[in-house]
């Protein structure tokens, strides 16, 4: 029987990033998903406010505007400094993703607004963070292993 370190049960965006911080540490991962492919790893778009490709596009979010939207859509259900925290500390994620994760891989992030159009949504939340390729389009994600993780369904 295999021995692991660390395992994480769910590979979308949060098990994704354990799974990968506690690989760039040393451990020994084991990342256990329903799917039965790596090709879903994070999703196409990453929220958050502030990362360097949204600095680099010049795209900003205005904060407060954010907060409100989001806890007026939850109707007040919402911990407002659990929010502010996401807000400030958003990026840094974002950042490490894309520094540690798509770029040894051939790929990047790319912000980008998400609708041509002006909404409430579209308001508070005028970009996301897109997965994408050196040529542009939107990125397989099959790197999983790169970190000597191992994927089981």
């Amino acid at each position: 029987m295999e021995k692991y370190d660390v395992i994480v049960i769910g590979a979308s965006n949060s098990g994704a990033m354990a799974a990968a911080a506690a690989a760039e540490k040393g451990a020994k991962v084991l990342l256990v998903d329903k799917s039965k492919s790596t090709k879903f790893l994070f999703r196409n778009t990453i929220a958050s406010v502030g990362s360097n490709a949204q600095k680099k596009k010049n795209l900003h979010i205005n904060k407060s505007d954010l907060v409100n939207f989001i806890a007026a859509f939850a109707q007040g259900n919402v911990d407002r400094r659990l929010l502010w925290t996401w807000v400030n500390n958003s990026a840094e994620t974002v950042n490490w993703i894309d520094d540690n994760v798509l770029r040894p891989h051939g790929a990047y992030m790319d912000a980008t607004t998400d609708a041509k159009y002006k909404s409430i949504q579209n308001t508070a939340f005028p970009t996301g963070n897109e997965v994408t390729n050196a040529e542009g389009t939107y990125w397989q994600m099959g790197w999983a292993n790169g970190y000597s993780t191992s994927l089981k369904n």
